[in-house]
């Protein structure tokens, strides 16, 4: 009879440990998957890393001083762009898993009230 409640107690502990560690390391690891998928795709659109590839380039084919001065400027706002707006998804993300690390300790509290 011992044996069979230790190996209850056991599994109880055992599955409330996979539950926490799936909870905090799997939500980590999805919401990184996401954020990561969602600026790849609005680098698709920003294009952040060719830009910077091609930072010091006249812009539009133009080697003439206006042209060159024009594509600094330009890929200076497209560059300052697309790094504020991946700042701002990073920071969606760290909100998200922040609300997520919280909610079942909210859950809880709401249980034991």
């Amino acid at each position: 009879m011992s044996s069979a409640l230790g190996y209850l107690a056991q599994r109880f502990f055992h599955n409330i440990w996979v539950f926490l560690y799936d909870w905090l390391v799997g939500g980590f690891w999805a919401i990184l998957r996401t954020t990561k998928g969602i600026i790849l795709g609005l680098d698709r659109h920003l294009a952040f890393v060719i830009t910077l590839r091609h930072f010091f380039e006249p812009i539009f084919g133009d080697f003439e001083v206006l042209g060159r001065i024009l594509g600094f400027f330009f890929r200076t706002l497209r560059v300052m762009v697309a790094l504020l707006v991946y700042s701002l998804v990073v920071l969606f993300a760290v909100i998200a898993y922040s609300l997520w690390l919280l909610l079942p300790f909210g859950l809880f509290y709401l249980v034991l009230q």
